[in-house]
């Protein structure tokens, strides 16, 4: 449903235009509300990691880049990066005999 771009530190997801029964993404309008969604539910459990949402416009001679001024084309959420060996997965994967062992 979502892309996310890494950069530097920080970690940009932005939303598919999608629409399902179950989900609709269509808009730049739904996907705010999507972003602002996200932001207040995983940002009480992960506060240090969420930072806020982004509007993403026109900035000049056609580039795409964060606007303040200007028309919307989308929203961003903007994370902290972290590791990928943090992720649920990584402890999951199977590991050598020789690691089990250390």
């Amino acid at each position: 449903m979502s892309l996310v771009f890494l950069a530097g530190d920080r970690a940009y997801k932005l939303k598919r235009a999608t629409k399902f029964p179950y989900l609709d993404f269509s808009t730049a309008e739904e996907r705010r509300v999507a972003c602002e969604a996200e932001l207040t539910l995983n940002g009480r459990t992960a506060p240090k990691l969420y930072l806020g949402a982004q509007v993403l416009g026109h900035i000049s001679d056609r580039r795409v880049g964060f606007a303040t001024d200007g028309p919307t084309m989308d929203w961003l959420v903007v994370m902290r990066r972290f590791e990928q060996r943090l992720l649920f997965d990584a402890p999951a994967r199977p590991r050598s005999r020789f690691e089990w062992l250390h």
